[in-house]
């Protein structure tokens, strides 16, 4: 984690589901991290880049995924602004994908 200690007011509707002020950028890191990525805009995004650092967010994105993610957004984060090399499955991250039958 950087220096950046507090999540800003322009990202409280980001993290609907709790109070901004409650939040612990360590203790919450993966959702906060997921949350951003997930539902965030550039200038949240930028921040969440300067409180945690590139390493940290990719190890939450890959390691501790959550079914939140539309598709363009999931190929958008893994290909290009993570540039994840790992091969992940869609599955994980995309909330309105078919089943997996297999």
């Amino acid at each position: 984690m950087k220096s950046s200690t507090k999540i800003p007011a322009f990202a409280r509707g980001v993290f609907w589901s709790a109070k901004i002020e409650n939040l612990d950028l360590k203790k919450d890191e993966v959702y906060i991290i997921n949350q951003a990525l997930a539902y965030g805009t550039l200038p949240i995004i930028k921040w969440l880049f300067k409180a945690y650092s590139e390493r940290t967010i990719k190890k939450v994105f890959i390691n501790q995924p959550i079914k939140d993610y539309t598709h363009p957004r999931f190929n958008f984060l893994a290909n290009y602004l993570l540039s994840v090399k790992d091969n992940l499955d869609p599955h994980d991250y995309v909330r309105n994908l078919p089943r997996n039958t297999r």
